[in-house]
């Protein structure tokens, strides 16, 4: 729309490309005089001698290529057509002016006169600077790009100015660009906790069940959580939707933490005691006990994690009691147990950092205190004792505060997931709130999981959730790769904006002599078929579509289930002008 006067009517264009349906049609100048120069002049005084009337109203025709032609005034035909001063004088562009219908359609990426000056180039600027790509991830595909611009100035055939990122900007494609990418495409998990465009999805849910204690299991890749309403019971879930009981009347389980060695370890109410069962796929194996209130705690454990010395901390808290009854605990391998922490109002969720030297404790607070709902972080000393620590996050205006602080986890990166208080806060090493997720239910505990360990798991009152995450889950100690299961999927798991001509590939058990194809749009996918490559091409496939795969090694050792991967196609591209 425009007008021929300042007091005029707007008025809609009936000539391409301003008739369509874009999302915006805009004129952009480097400057003030340009736009009055071009803009303001080709919609007052440059008019046909015939023009058409919309309700009375002249209409300019060829404006898109007239303000084009403006642009490039060093090109026949616009000296012979642009002539501001109406004087029959040819008149150089003050620089750049361009045309975009939307950042995405673009129709002119540089219209320079590289007479009068450098000019200016007008681009879609990346959020992250080293996406030259403009996905939202920084990745090989971002080096690819910049490899073909190395070396180039503008008006080269391989200029690409959205790789000169060097500050200030050199026009050169050269090794200082280098260091910002690099140094950029190594802090891009800080920037991309989420991944872009994910959202929560539901896959358990049921009225009226509380769930806690999410812990990931790598061996069988399942995720396995408690119940804490009615008929307590550790959870399985084996696909969205579908769980199996994995312990039925558990001992109230609260807390779950995957140990050094691959077993599940509970915190249960009652009996009150820490317990260690050997994940078996019919159910627990090797129960044992190791420790309980004879060793010295008399409320009931809530949550734990374990550290790479094998060292064990757990959290008894009594809602309502007084805090001195209430602690923080280690529990030893030789089976030793001490009290390290009191004072705390109802001490819930922990987990120790990467390397083992912090531990950060939930401070609930519900009934007795709840000005003191926080989370705290001690420095653990060379006996496993705690310091006096300090108050390390504390919300100003939760969204949720009957929502208490609860259960937490820990990426790769070193950032805490502390669950409570309306959602997840994902608070940076230094304390510093990085992200927070909004959850619609209460949240009880998160934890990663996922064949990729890039997949957020978060329980609630009546519901458990996924999030796909750019960052993998972090743990004090490294857990074994399960053996004979097919790895590292292209696309990865979750991966968004993939081609509709993919190549599927795949890291293949060594032992492996042949591999299932499951593939399609449902999950679980169908079967397509056996084959000895570890390379699949579906086809050509739709846009804007999830698609789910999943590959089972086959050797001497039987069929091995994999696990189901899914990745998304990229969006439509838009008509042509």
């Amino acid at each position: 729309y425009s007008g021929r006067s300042w007091d005029s009517h707007p008025i809609r264009w009936d000539m391409a490309p301003f008739n369509g349906d874009w999302p915006s049609s805009i004129f952009l100048s480097q400057d003030p005089v340009a736009a009055d120069s071009v803009a303001f002049d080709f919609m007052d005084n440059e008019w046909d001698a015939s023009p058409s009337n919309i309700n009375g109203y002249p209409q300019k025709s060829g404006a898109d290529d007239y303000l084009h032609e403006a642009s490039l005034i060093h090109n026949p035909p616009s000296g012979a057509n642009y002539d501001p001063n109406h004087d029959g004088g040819l008149t150089k562009s003050l620089g750049v002016h361009e045309h975009w219908n939307n950042a995405t359609d673009k129709q002119y990426s540089r219209n320079l006169d590289p007479v009068n000056g450098t000019g200016i180039e007008l681009v879609t600027e990346p959020s992250v600077v080293g996406d030259v790509c403009r996905d939202g991830v920084v990745d090989f595909k971002d080096f690819a790009v910049f490899a073909a611009a190395w070396g180039s100035q503008p008006n080269d055939d391989n200029w690409n100015v959205a790789c000169d990122v060097s500050t200030p900007s050199d026009g050169i494609i050269d090794e200082l660009d280098l260091a910002v990418i690099c140094d950029d495409w190594l802090n891009v998990l800080v920037t991309c906790l989420v991944q872009p465009g994910a959202m929560l999805q539901e896959v358990y849910s049921a009225s009226g069940i509380f769930f806690e204690g999410p812990t990931w299991d790598p061996a069988s890749n399942k995720l396995f959580f408690s119940r804490r309403t009615g008929i307590y019971q550790i959870l399985r879930l084996d696909s969205p939707g579908t769980v199996t009981v994995w312990m039925n009347n558990s001992p109230q389980t609260n807390g779950t933490f995957l140990s050094l060695d691959g077993r599940l370890l509970t915190a249960d109410e009652n009996p009150r005691q820490i317990s260690s069962h050997r994940i078996d796929p019919g159910g627990p194996g090797d129960s044992q006990i190791l420790a309980d209130s004879s060793d010295g705690f008399s409320k009931k454990p809530n949550d734990l994690c374990q550290l790479a010395n094998g060292n064990i901390y757990f959290t008894t808290p009594d809602w309502g009691a007084d805090p001195g009854s209430q602690g923080v605990y280690l529990l030893e391998p030789d089976g030793t147990v001490t009290l390290v922490k009191n004072g705390l109002y109802q001490p819930n969720g922990v987990i120790a950092s990467l390397d083992g030297t912090k531990l950060y404790v939930a401070e609930s607070s519900s009934s007795f205190n709840p000005s003191r709902e926080q989370w705290w972080v001690f420095n653990i000393k060379t006996d496993g004792t705690l310091d006096a620590g300090s108050v390390f996050f504390k919300p100003t205006s939760p969204p949720n505060p009957g929502n208490v602080p609860d259960g937490m986890t820990i990426d790769e990166l070193g950032n805490l997931y502390f669950s409570g208080l309306g959602g997840i806060w994902i608070v940076s090493p230094q304390g510093e709130l990085l992200e927070f997720i909004s959850v619609p239910q209460s949240v009880s505990n998160v934890t990663f999981g996922g064949p990729n360990g890039r997949t957020l798991y978060i329980t609630c009152q009546d519901k458990v959730y996924s999030l796909d995450m750019c960052v993998r889950g972090g743990r004090p100690y490294q857990i074994p790769i399960p053996s004979h299961f097919a790895t590292n999927p292209i696309p990865y798991d979750g991966q968004a904006g993939i081609s509709i001509t993919p190549v599927l590939s795949w890291t293949a058990d060594p032992d492996a002599t042949s591999h299932d194809v499951y593939f399609g749009t449902s999950n679980p996918p169908p079967f397509i078929h056996n084959q000895l490559d570890t390379i699949y091409e579906p086809g050509t496939m739709d846009y804007s579509t999830t698609y789910y795969w999943r590959i089972d090694e086959v050797g001497a050792y039987g069929t091995i289930t994999g696990v189901v991967w899914r990745f998304s196609t990229m969006l439509s591209p838009p008509p042509p002008l």
